[in-house]
């Protein structure tokens, strides 16, 4: 029996470890600190262990969050860890110390039965916290990807609707053609405000931004700047076409 309660109390310390190594971002002096909180709360009767015991473990729960969840298995696993080290560290030794023959061998039992109860608890909150985290990290993930991809697609969007737009104007041939990009630019920017501000299109109504845009689709976008050149009064050399993704910021 001895060296069963033994094993179990060092497992319970390998578990302390690992628990503690998890949280890379706190350092084993306030881990330390948290635990030594954590039995101060367990012996003015704050915390008890064995509530825990009647814990349903499920991937969720009324009320409770994903992240909430997580940080309470956490707790509850290093809790329950707690507890083993308590159970061997200051009940046992009192009964090693105050006890004797068949009372002291039934009383060591019963805490050895205990300490395994609680390190099985610690296990299961353990597997759980691992089991959420890698849920609720994979949720973020795929968050994360759909929110890049919605932003993606309404920048394209965005892009497409101001190509179409200056497409419409650079083909209506002025009657001595476009003048040079910045020029044209700015006068297609000013033509496009007010129906911008009516149509509540999502493209900047600052006259400087907007021109910008225009300017840098006239000599980069490919169609925008051949349609430019069929209309303008001067041919502009197109040297290179760049791929431009266009981001708006009203």
């Amino acid at each position: 029996m001895d060296d069963l309660i033994l094993t179990i109390y060092r497992r319970s310390k390998d578990l302390l470890t690992e628990i503690r190594r998890s949280h890379s971002n706190m350092d084993h002096l306030d881990f330390m600190a948290n635990m030594q909180d954590m039995v101060k709360r367990m012996a003015t009767g704050q915390i008890d262990p064995k509530k825990d015991w009647e814990e349903e473990l499920r991937a969720s729960q009324k009320q409770e969050t994903l992240d909430q969840l997580v940080d309470k298995y956490y707790d509850a696993a290093l809790c329950q860890a707690v507890y083993v080290s308590i159970l061997y560290e200051r009940d046992i030794n009192l009964i090693e110390s105050n006890d004797s023959g068949r009372v002291k061998e039934e009383k060591i039992k019963e805490k050895g039965r205990e300490m395994l109860t609680a390190l099985e608890w610690a296990n299961r909150y353990w597997s759980a916290f691992h089991i959420l985290t890698q849920v609720r990290d994979k949720d973020y993930s795929q968050r994360s990807k759909k929110a890049h991809e919605a932003k993606r697609a309404k920048e394209d969007e965005v892009s497409t609707l101001l190509r179409s737009l200056v497409r419409s104007k650079l083909k209506k041939r002025p009657p001595n053609g476009w003048p040079e990009p910045v020029e044209t630019a700015t006068t297609i920017a000013d033509d496009l405000i007010p129906l911008i501000q009516e149509q509540d299109f999502p493209l900047p109504t600052d006259r400087d931004k907007l021109m910008d845009k225009i300017h840098q689709l006239i000599l980069k976008n490919e169609q925008v700047l051949k349609d430019f050149q069929d209309n303008a009064n001067k041919k502009v050399k197109f040297a290179k076409i760049t791929k431009m993704n266009v981001t708006f910021d009203q």
